[in-house]
């Protein structure tokens, strides 16, 4: 694509792409850039791992036809810490989309 917006995307205006998506954002103001420090993407990155890692495994057990009661124990702790996982990503992820919102209020 072109640095200029084509017809094809339904629009007529021969505006630098830059400049039409200032124009077509929210009142043209340019959005906002959040704030995402080193700390909150090592929690966040680290969560989505053990997520990831906890789910697998969870899987992986649930595709074997017969487990011992230890396998059941470890399949009902694995399953328990990805759903607490996927639980603390919405949470991480959540309290982000607050303060975008919370900076959207102040300026009002």
């Amino acid at each position: 694509m072109s640095a200029y917006v084509r017809p094809c995307l339904g629009v007529t205006s021969q505006l630098p792409l830059t400049q039409w998506i200032q124009q077509t954002t929210a009142q043209g103001k340019p959005m906002k850039n959040l704030n995402i420090t080193s700390a909150f993407q090592q929690v966040f990155f680290t969560v989505v791992f053990f997520t990831l890692l906890s789910g697998g495994t969870s899987l992986t057990l649930a595709a074997q036809k017969d487990l011992s009661p230890h396998q059941e124990r470890i399949f009902e702790s694995f399953t328990t810490t990805w759903q607490m996982g996927v639980g603390a990503i919405f949470g991480l992820l959540g309290s982000k989309a607050t303060d975008l919102f919370q900076a959207d209020n102040d300026e009002d």
